[in-house]
């Protein structure tokens, strides 16, 4: 029962904190951690979606939001994946998902269940991708891939609803050790 409360509180003040201070559109993806281990660098990226009551609605009516996101380094470091956050519409609880595009054999990836909308949509804009330490330039992109409804036998164009369409982001390593 309190976790539902935390839940609907985080909900709330997310909401209430995207409303008052709305994200930058001249920072459409900005790193916001930076590890350095003795194998490589660990970073994490987030990139910005203006989320609006439209979005919520084609979310929860259970058509998915997809982006295809690539990153690499001069030295060969590379992965390249489909992000989809989508709604239990049953349950009404919402996930994302991480497929690789490169077969691995940790190839997909599933998030915790979570009730807030807002919640999922912050952890759903955050990527974290390693890199080795020979690493001098980091490379990200992020493309909007059109949704696919199953139930309609249509893919449908979300770039003109959440206002975006792909992201570039590109850095050298002194960035890092800033």
């Amino acid at each position: 029962m309190f976790q539902r409360i935390a839940e609907g509180l985080a909900g709330f003040f997310i909401f209430v904190a995207q409303w008052i201070f709305p994200a930058a559109n001249s920072e459409d993806v900005k790193i916001i951690a930076a590890e350095e281990f003795s194998y490589g660098y660990r970073v994490q990226y987030a990139f910005n979606i203006e989320w609006n009551d439209q979005m919520s609605d084609l979310i929860d009516a259970g058509i998915p939001l997809r982006f295809q996101i690539g990153a690499s380094s001069n030295a060969g470091d590379s992965i390249s994946f489909v992000r989809t956050l989508q709604c239990d519409i049953v349950s009404y609880t919402y996930t994302y998902s991480d497929t690789s595009l490169i077969p691995q054999t940790d190839s997909v990836f599933v998030s915790e269940k979570y009730t807030q909308i807002y919640r999922v949509v912050r952890n759903f804009c955050r990527i974290t991708c390693v890199f080795s330490t020979r690493a001098e330039k980091l490379h990200l992109d992020i493309r909007l891939l059109p949704s696919l409804v199953s139930q309609l036998n249509r893919k449908i164009d979300m770039s003109d609803v959440c206002n975006c369409g792909k992201y570039t982001f590109d850095m050298v390593k002194k960035d890092l050790k800033k």
